[in-house]
């Protein structure tokens, strides 16, 4: 199996679109995608092409992955497609990076969206799957700043190692 579990071990549920999803351990997710983004070494067996194929898609093609003003769009395309990023139901994020041969997922405890954003772009730094010019224009499209009703700043959001 692609994310290293057997075919009996997966549950199916829907997801927020619609569509059939597989549930899978966090740190399973983060080896699918590392393999995906990899397709060509990740032993896909008969399937390779088929891999290769749906890595490709979604690089070229980030707004189809996420929808508008989604960081999963600005990472993908800030990146050309050396980073696939992409959200999933309450606050599951999943990352991979294709010259790191590495994934990364995590997931916001509460299912809350409002640090997704400002952990994206920390681990994108941490794991250095990001240039400093990406990093300064994440944050520069993104700034990490809470606000209140009335639009005042009013603290930031910070993701602590």
């Amino acid at each position: 199996m692609s994310a290293g579990i057997s075919e009996d071990e997966l549950d199916i549920g829907i997801d927020g679109c619609g569509v059939p999803v597989f549930y899978l351990p966090i740190d399973k997710m983060a080896y699918a995608y590392a393999r995906l983004m990899n397709a060509e070494e990740g032993n896909w067996g008969e399937y390779t092409e088929a891999a290769i194929k749906i890595r490709d898609a979604m690089c070229a093609n980030p707004l189809l992955v996420s929808g508008t003003g989604r960081i999963d769009k600005a990472v993908t395309e800030l990146t050309k497609g050396r980073v696939l990023a992409k959200i999933g139901a309450d606050a599951v994020y999943c990352l991979a990076s294709r010259e790191k041969k590495a994934g990364i997922t995590f997931k916001i405890e509460d299912g809350s969206y409002a640090a997704v954003t400002p952990m994206v772009i920390a681990m994108l730094k941490y794991f250095d799957f990001i240039t400093e010019e990406e990093h300064a224009k994440l944050l520069e499209m993104y700034p990490p700043v809470l606000k209140n009703h009335r639009g005042d700043i009013i603290g930031t959001i910070e993701a602590v190692f």
